[in-house]
């Protein structure tokens, strides 16, 4: 067994698609995929698997669906990969004080990840990998990125967002 990390995208936003921590890891423990436990209200989860993560990501969105969540999106990365990423302090040098930063997390590796570098308006991606892009937001500053824009535009995959912060914290208080 393995552990693998699953970002749920559009979970417990609005009205929208609820579910509790406690349900979410009852309907994954449901699938059999294996020992899951999650972090926060935030739809990261954590399961000890001998699946690889893209398979556990698709049983998962097909077990949510069933559950009544609509569109669900479980953007998968193995733990060590996860681990890998964070270690790797990938905004050292590019966020001052007054900024947030945040990782995109992708469905699908991007193979040309490095064309989505940039200016986006009132934020910027500052660092890729095939499965991440690194934005910085300026503090203040209303957070504007249409995932769905962004997933049928430049980098057409779907993807889900979190602030750095919560990712570490995931890693530290998860792993």
């Amino acid at each position: 067994m393995s552990p693998c990390a699953l970002f749920l995208r559009a979970i417990n936003v609005g009205k929208h698609n609820r579910i509790t921590m406690a349900e979410l890891i009852e309907v994954i423990e449901k699938t059999r995929l294996g020992k899951a436990s999650t972090f926060l209200q935030s739809g990261n989860v954590r399961i000890e698997t001998k699946h690889e993560p893209e398979i556990a990501a698709g049983v998962v969105e097909h077990a949510l669906s069933v559950y009544g969540l609509k569109e669900p999106i479980a953007v998968p990365l193995s733990w060590d990969r996860l681990k890998q990423l964070v270690d790797s302090r990938p905004f050292e040098g590019k966020v001052t004080e007054r900024d947030r930063s945040m990782a995109i997390f992708l469905r699908n590796p991007l193979e040309n990840h490095a064309a989505a570098l940039g200016d986006q308006g009132d934020w910027s991606i500052v660092g890729t990998e095939p499965e991440v892009l690194y934005a910085v937001v300026r503090r203040g500053v209303p957070l504007n990125i249409d995932l769905r824009k962004l997933a049928s535009g430049p980098i057409r995959t779907p993807a889900t967002m979190r602030w750095w912060n919560v990712v570490e914290d995931f890693i530290e208080k998860v792993g």
